[in-house]
């Protein structure tokens, strides 16, 4: 066998025949890495230090690196920083002409591939540098040409949308809307940035005519000829915000900045709608929330699964797609009478996107006679008993295991205080045993969730907090409550577990119908199999016309629930007991239909001592805490009146038909009213909110006097 190192193939390369020298695999791979041109021939290599490698910028297709990103390794090959590919000076060739491994070995091996060279004296021809790409239209002349100049109409207009007029004015004092005619009608102009240090790509416009716009083609519409990264902005400034509202339109954007100014706002639109959401998570990484108000319609609605995806799990997107009284978008939100301050809250409010779950088509094929037998427990009784459970109670005797119930209550009731002692009670009874709890935690402050995770840890039951990694390093997402009940059901795991769900909306959406009718068969199947399942949530913020409060949310959860609570504060006493009742609406199971509890409300009090303080009131006690509550009722009822009526006796007025004409004369409110007023607080008991007391007069008439110390009831003293 020859020595390959014997011939010279850079001087006569077409003079080796094949039969002269016989190479291995290996050593042709490494012969055709021998005969490539060098890498000094594509790369202007920079002086490097001692020690350091050759450097200089890459020549590779598609990297734009202009630095000096290409190196050339210790072991012959590459690696560039900036289009991070890498490999042996074989690779390097493919990848800067295109060639596959026949290619190069047939241009420079053909001796050994049965074929004859080409000279190699030449070098291969460089890369096609690609067309240079357009730049985006440039609309910044398109919407300097628009007039400052405001016509008649509009603050009208911003009326009509319920758009503030002090925000248009911020709007125009920025720059940021102007009048023009667009289709030969006047239009408000409003430009949509790119992302920060790019150009404006291109002009919404807004009628401001009762006329409609002629119909455009296709190809002419925005967001269908130019494809673009940007958003409208109004609101707080998008760097120092941390929530987000997404809207379709502007309009929509400008009112949502006018009732929610804390928040920054965008006009999302349809167009490239994932692309424009990456972007916007990746340059403004410090937002912390993302509230969806989408249009109220099937389309809206997909808009904002979709933009649950785009998102990634990391960032919260919200939901306000399900709007009450069925209003389209944001704006009618506003117009159905509700005011700023319930939209506001509406917003602040607005619930977790619950995941996607895609349905199961039907098969078209005709399907097989269906056999109902096949479903029938007929049979199963005496297996199904030896799984029942027993009926004993989980909280206090407002909780039955086994069964699913709802505590509804007003924010600062102490419904989740009294629930952790009635918890620790039972477990302390041996009732229940604290390892088959698992406490929910997902409505708390970082502090608060401290606290009670020592009850927890001394009471020797679970308590889980969204976003915090457990002992084996898996976080816990409320989101996938509905999947874990179900992989429990599967595995036949739920039987004598009990999940404290603290609070409800943060796992299913209270203002859908069919999200929070889905999350409740769930819970049903977890109950059917032997789980208990106690559901805490928020009460409305009005109460009903008999001042008992109204749970929120449709009526789903509690329609699915087999118990159901509202808790609601009865007194505040001198000594800083707060007494609250639990009132039962809605019972399987011999349940107390009301219960009575107090504990120490004090803000200074510590959180243990708090906790410590939770007792039960006895019977004697609820009397006096529902005649104090009936008392504190019927005075609100009647405040007007008795305000009249003791303005009435401290000046003088004292007969009972002088008095009701008076008193009525003053107040407007109607003689039977004043009279019915009159009657309720005659006497001498200040504790039972009697403000005059009867006093005989001359011809035996009656005289109303005011009780001791009741004008200070009016801020006038004695």
């Amino acid at each position: 066998m020859a020595d390959l190192n014997s011939f010279d193939f850079n001087t006569d390369p077409l003079q080796t025949p094949a039969e002269a020298v016989t190479l291995s695999k290996d050593q042709k791979w490494e012969e055709l890495k021998r005969r490539l041109p060098p890498y000094d021939r594509y790369v202007q290599f920079k002086n490097s230090k001692p020690g350091t490698e050759p450097h200089g910028a890459c020549p590779l297709p598609g990297c734009s690196s202009q630095d000096d990103g290409f190196w050339e390794t210790s072991n012959g090959g590459f690696s560039c920083r900036s289009c991070k590919k890498s490999g042996d000076i074989i690779k390097f060739h493919k990848e800067l002409t295109g060639k596959n491994n026949k290619q190069l070995f047939d241009e420079y091996m053909s001796e050994y591939q049965g074929k004859q060279s080409a000279p190699r004296t030449g070098l291969p021809p460089p890369p096609k540098p690609k067309p240079p790409q357009e730049p985006p239209p440039d609309f910044t002349t398109e919407y300097s040409n628009c007039s400052n100049q405001w016509p008649d109409g509009i603050y009208e207009w911003s009326d009509k949308f319920q758009i503030g007029r002090a925000t248009v004015d911020d709007l125009i004092a920025a720059d940021k809307i102007r009048t023009t005619t667009y289709q030969g009608l006047p239009a408000l102009a409003v430009p949509l940035p790119l992302l920060p240090g790019k150009k404006i790509p291109a002009i919404q416009y807004l009628s401001i005519s009762a006329e409609k716009w002629p119909h455009l083609p296709k190809n002419k519409q925005f967001g269908k000829k130019h494809k673009v990264d940007g958003y409208w902005f109004a609101g707080a400034d998008i760097k120092t915000a941390t929530i987000i509202g997404i809207t379709e339109g502007v309009k929509d954007a400008m009112t949502g900045a006018d009732i929610c100014p804390a928040m920054a706002w965008i006009a999302l639109g349809s167009a490239g709608m994932t692309k424009k959401l990456s972007k916007l998570k990746e340059d403004f990484p410090h937002i912390e929330k993302y509230i969806v108000c989408q249009d109220n319609d099937t389309a809206g609605a997909k808009m904002v699964q979709g933009c649950k995806r785009a998102m990634g799990e990391n960032v919260e997107v919200c939901a306000l797609d399900w709007m009450p009284d069925d209003p389209k978008d944001l704006n009618e939100l506003v117009l159905t009478g509700q005011g700023r301050e319930v939209t506001q809250a509406f917003i602040e409010d607005s619930q977790p996107v619950p995941e996607v779950v895609d349905k199961v088509k039907p098969d078209n094929k005709k399907s097989k006679p269906l056999d109902m037998t096949k479903f029938s427990l007929t049979g199963l009784s005496e297996i199904m008993k030896k799984q029942m459970l027993e009926d004993r109670f989980i909280l206090g005797r407002m909780a039955i295991f086994g069964q699913s119930s709802a505590w509804y209550a007003k924010p600062n009731t102490g419904k989740t205080l009294i629930i952790l002692k009635l918890l620790t009670e039972a477990i302390d009874s041996g009732e229940i045993n604290g390892q088959d709890v698992f406490y929910i935690n997902a409505d708390d402050t970082y502090k608060g969730l401290v606290y009670k995770l020592k009850i927890a840890e001394k009471y020797r039951f679970h308590m889980i907090a969204p976003s915090h990694k457990g002992p084996g390093g898996e976080v816990f997402e409320s989101k996938s409550m509905v999947a874990y009940l179900e992989n429990m059901i599967e595995n036949n795991q739920a039987k004598g577990k009990i999940f404290i769900l603290d609070t409800a909306k943060k796992f299913t959406n209270l203002m859908s119908k069919d999200i929070c009718s889905e999350f409740g068969d769930v819970v049903r199947q977890f109950i059917s199999h032997g789980g208990s399942m106690i559901m805490l949530a928020h009460a409305n913020k009005h109460r009903d016309e008999d001042r008992k409060i109204v749970y929120s949310g449709t009526t789903d959860l509690v329609d699915d629930a087999d118990c159901a609570y509202t808790i609601d504060v009865v007194e505040d006493d001198s000594n800083g007991m707060r007494t609250v009742k639990f009132e039962n609406f809605k019972n399987r199971g011999d349940v107390d239909l009301e219960a009575f509890y107090k504990y120490n409300y004090l803000p200074e009090t510590m959180y243990y001592d708090r906790f410590e303080s939770v007792q039960k009131i006895g019977k004697e006690e609820q009397e006096d805490a529902l005649q104090k509550q009936r008392l504190a009722k019927k005075l609100m009822q009647n405040k007007d009146a008795v305000d009249a009526l003791i303005e009435s006796i401290s000046e003088g007025v004292t007969t009972k038909t002088a008095l009701i004409q008076d008193a009525h004369d003053k107040s407007g409110i109607s003689k039977p009213k004043i009279r019915k007023a009159l009657d309720e607080h005659t006497g001498s008991e200040k504790s039972k909110n009697q403000f005059w007391h009867i006093e005989p007069g001359e011809k035996n008439a009656k005289l109303y006097c005011l009780n001791y110390g009741v004008k200070n009831y009016l801020g006038v003293g004695d």
